[in-house]
Formats: structure tokens, C-alpha cells, sequence
């Protein structure tokens, strides 16, 4: 988003259009190819917050909408126990995401529910990361 977008190639880690199937035939051994396999560990909501200037909490800076708000700051009394609460942004987790719930490879296709939530209303989300999943089972298969 904003000069990110501008950025992204430069700040990205790993390529979104990485050919795992070519690195698996490129390489010896699986090891060398997992490397690549990220599992989901996204503490949006969970580990990590925003609060905005008037008080409203957010999972992460990339989820600053109204439909991801967790409420506010200043009409909380215990933070750790609210946060042990299910919030909207549950929903983009994969385990959760209506696409994705029953994929066998959904906890290593994605790892930003921010991006998660741009694909999925951008309708992208079978185009950027289904295509990933054959690649991933066959990696899954293989250990």
C-alpha cells in the first residue's frame, strides 16, 4: 500500500511468483527447497496491535478498517483478556478463510492476512495463491 507498492520489489523477501517445482527439480535435497515453505504465523490481533490516535485497536497496520476494529482502547479495563477474544480479522486466517479452510496446503500459502485480505477483495486470491498449492503438496509429500 502507498509507497510500498512502489517498494515491494525492492523490500520483498521472497518472490511471489517463485517456481517452487523448479527449485525442487534445481536442487538435491527437499531440505534445501523447505527453506522457501513458510508456515502461517501471523500475530495480527493476537501478538500484535495498532491503537489510532482515537483509541480504536486494529490486529495490524495493514488492517486499519472499520470491518477489522477490535474495539477501543479507552473502554477496555483488561487488555490481555479482551484480546483472548475471536475478532472479524479470524476470518482471514486460513483455517478460517472460506477458500482456504479445507485446502491441505493452507498453512504455507500465506503468512500476512493483510495480503490475504487485499487478494481476497481484489478477487486474486485463487490466481496468486492457489497456484502455489500443487507445488506445496508435492513438498509435503515428499518429507
Amino acid at each position: 500500500m502507498g509507497r510500498g507498492v512502489d517498494l515491494q520489489k525492492e523490500l520483498q523477501v521472497h518472490d511471489t511468483e517463485y517456481d517452487v517445482e523448479q527449485e525442487v527439480a534445481e536442487t538435491e535435497t527437499i531440505e534445501e527447497v523447505q527453506k522457501y515453505m513458510l508456515g502461517n504465523r501471523c500475530g495480527a490481533g493476537k501478538r500484535q496491535f495498532i491503537i489510532d490516535y482515537d483509541g480504536r485497536i486494529y490486529p495490524c497496520g495493514m488492517l486499519i478498517k472499520d470491518e477489522y476494529c477490535m474495539g477501543n482502547i479507552f473502554e477496555i479495563e483488561n487488555i490481555g483478556d479482551y484480546l483472548e477474544q475471536d475478532f472479524k480479522v479470524e476470518c482471514l486466517r486460513p483455517w478460517n478463510a472460506e477458500k482456504c479452510k479445507e485446502c491441505q496446503a493452507r498453512l504455507f500459502c500465506y503468512n500476512c492476512l493483510g495480503e490475504y485480505d487485499i487478494l481476497q477483495q481484489n478477487g486474486l486470491v485463487e490466481d496468486k495463491l492457489c497456484c502455489r498449492k500443487e507445488n506445496i503438496i508435492k513438498i509435503m509429500e515428499a518429507l
